[in-house]
């Protein structure tokens, strides 16, 4: 821990807002279809035919961003991060198996890691950055180990000064982890409207919408799991597509 004061004050405190993407990039755009009176088709439509077919326009709006985040700060002895990304895996400590993305190396119990009853397609040789101070070994552990009721937990003995020692939970309040952060998925969505306004009456028009948010259904993927690295496909960033049809008429 530096001396200076503000230079503690960074050590502890300086990090990304991970609230605000570090990149964020949005796009419009608007069509008028090329459908009925004076347009490429349909260009000698009758009144009503170009009623139906012509002045439809077609907009959209759509954004692009990425997404950060913290990596767990209840663990304390951070080694080599990995990177997999979009590692497809298949978490089944249910009972029932579910796809999953790996993201990055995260903590799985050592018994689990391509186990039938844990995570399978793990990486050969998969290595956890990071975890708790006592790890269920890849055998399950034994009943007799004095530790076994503390597997994947911060469990410590800490002696006292009059010869007893006390069982406590290592929490030290600054974790190594505690300013970094990882890159997450990037996600996109993209909203569209197809509209035209048509003339009742002399000074009266009516204002059809039909409106798409979300037009093609696009999941996104949302951040993975702090400490076991994993993006459960089960849940979505984005909201499911949804449609609306409005009608106005102003005068």
């Amino acid at each position: 821990m530096p001396t200076d004061l503000n230079a503690q004050n960074r050590f502890a405190n300086y990090r990304r807002d991970l609230t605000i993407p570090q990149h964020d990039v949005r796009w419009n755009w608007l069509v008028d279809l090329p459908f009925g009176h004076g347009k490429h088709f349909m260009g000698d439509a009758n009144r009503l035919v170009d009623a139906l077919v012509g002045g439809w326009k077609l907009g959209s709006t759509g954004h692009i961003l990425s997404q950060r985040f913290q990596p767990s700060t209840s663990y304390y002895q951070p080694g080599s991060l990995n990177l997999y990304k979009k590692q497809k895996v298949q978490d089944c400590t249910s009972g029932t198996c579910f796809n999953d993305y790996l993201w990055f190396n995260g903590y799985l119990a050592a018994n689990k890691v391509n186990a039938a009853n844990g995570y399978t397609n793990i990486p050969t040789g998969y290595t956890a950055y990071n975890g708790p101070l006592i790890r269920t070994p890849a055998d399950g552990g034994s009943k007799s180990d004095p530790n076994y009721a503390y597997y994947d937990t911060n469990s410590i003995v800490v002696p006292l000064n009059n010869g007893t020692s006390v069982r406590t939970t290592y929490s030290p309040g600054y974790s190594p982890t505690q300013n970094w952060s990882i890159q997450g998925p990037f996600n996109w969505t993209m909203d569209a409207s197809i509209f035209k306004e048509v003339a009742l009456t002399h000074g009266v028009a009516l204002r059809l919408n039909a409106d798409f948010f979300n037009v093609l259904n696009e999941q996104g993927l949302t951040n993975p799991s702090a400490s076991t690295g994993l993006i459960s496909l089960r849940t979505s960033y984005n909201t499911p597509r949804q449609f609306q049809l409005t009608g106005r008429i102003s005068w």
